[in-house]
């Protein structure tokens, strides 16, 4: 019995000092996770500073990039409204069409700040007045440009060489168009307008007129009753009808090219006579978002031949809007109603 016991009591140092190194083994194992944690807390600390910096220099560049798309935005925007002062400035006066039209009115609606439709009116100092609404290939910037290519060579055509004759107006400022852009050749891109010219003779209460695909609109009385048909003559109703002009633009075209047309009308007391470019026609709308049309703009101007022709412009503008409702505005348009 007292061997038994004496070798107990000799194990009790090695009890212990496994115990120790085992406390030991744990502290150590401690101390290292509790290092590799720290380190890696450390690591992950550095990286979020630098993810920091990293951000905030990307935010840095992203507000000078802004800033920079800021003032150049800024800047196109200068340039383009500066460009519809020209724009606007190159086109008759509100005074000079009040004062050789007299009962008139003109709908213009660029459908960005500025157009490819563009009108032209010039008084004769022989009692004529001319006047056209032109569509030129393209809206806002491009358009824009080749609306003022149009009216420099409608000065010179009618100003400068006194061509008075509707076709031959037309004929001119095809070549114009085609010579100015050098057109024919490797760059053929066909760009240049459609549109009509009119031209009242005041002294005989005449009106000639030619066009490029658009049409020339007359309200009158009774007209389906006392005017004979021909094939570019189209009625609504008794007393509008609609003159369909040459099929052919006022640029390079694909098929047979024929000098324009110049149609006669005899004038009376109380005529109207509208013209306008295809954006009304074209604009997208309705319940099944489909085109205005020409039959509705046909019903539009009968509905309104109860107000005085300076007073159509704002019906015409309330039945497009109401058509267009929240869609976007397809083309330009031009519209310009005159009264006999």
């Amino acid at each position: 019995m007292a061997q038994e016991v004496n070798i107990q009591e000799d194990s009790i140092p090695d009890v212990l000092n496994m115990l120790v190194i085992g406390v030991c083994g744990l502290i150590i194992l401690f101390t290292i996770v509790l290092y590799t944690r720290s380190r890696l807390i450390r690591k992950h600390e550095s990286t979020m500073e630098l993810q920091q910096e990293l951000l905030i220099s990307a935010n840095t560049e992203i507000s000078q990039l802004h800033e920079t798309i800021r003032d150049k935005n800024r800047d196109i925007a200068e340039s383009v409204h500066y460009a519809e002062r020209i724009q606007q400035a190159i086109m008759p006066s509100t005074e000079y069409c009040e004062y050789h039209l007299s009962n008139y009115f003109i709908l213009f609606k660029p459908k960005q700040i500025v157009s490819g439709d563009f009108y032209w009116l010039y008084a004769t100092p022989d009692s004529k007045v001319i006047w056209m609404v032109a569509d030129c290939t393209g809206h806002g910037v491009p358009g824009a440009f080749m609306s003022m290519i149009g009216n420099s060579l409608l000065n010179e055509i009618v100003i400068q060489k006194r061509v008075t004759r509707p076709g031959e107006i037309l004929d001119l400022l095809r070549t114009g168009i085609v010579n100015a852009l050098n057109e024919g050749g490797e760059n053929n891109t066909k760009d240049g307008m459609d549109g009509v010219i009119c031209m009242w003779d005041k002294k005989q209460n005449t009106l000639d007129f030619a066009g490029a695909f658009n049409s020339l609109y007359l309200y009158r009385k009774g007209v389906h009753n006392k005017a004979a048909d021909d094939d570019t003559m189209s009625y609504h109703g008794d007393d509008l009808v609609e003159f369909k002009t040459d099929y052919q633009p006022i640029s390079i075209f694909e098929g047979q090219e024929f000098s324009f047309n110049t149609h006669e009308i005899q004038l009376k007391k109380g005529d109207r006579i509208y013209i306008c470019s295809d954006g009304w026609q074209q604009q997208l709308g309705g319940p099944e978002n489909k085109e205005y049309g020409n039959k509705r703009v046909l019903e539009c101007l009968d509905s309104i031949q109860d107000s005085n022709i300076k007073d159509q412009g704002q019906p015409i503008n309330t039945a497009i809007e109401q058509w267009k409702g929240e869609q976007e505005q397809v083309d330009d348009i031009c519209i310009i109603g005159v009264a006999v």
